[in-house]
């Protein structure tokens, strides 16, 4: 099973939300080491990725996912 992107944020701010929450999921989809069944639910992947992934490595990972999904962090 795939990752599939549901819009779940509103107002403002929403986009950068849901940017964040589809990169945790894609990463867990992409990332996830554990014994979990290929077509296991991608949140279960994504809780299992954010819990057994070390701090420095979960950053780095979510960062290059947000830039595989055309996003880029700027300071204001």
């Amino acid at each position: 099973m795939s990752y599939k992107a549901k819009k779940l944020f509103g107002g403002k701010g929403a986009e950068e939300y849901q940017a964040i929450y589809d990169a945790i999921h894609y990463c867990g989809v992409k990332n996830c080491a554990s014994d979990l069944p290929e077509d296991a639910d991608p949140k279960d992947k994504a809780y299992e990725w954010l819990g057994g992934t070390p701090r420095t490595s979960l950053t780095c990972e979510l960062v290059n996912e947000l830039h595989e999904m055309g996003f880029k962090i700027v300071k204001e």
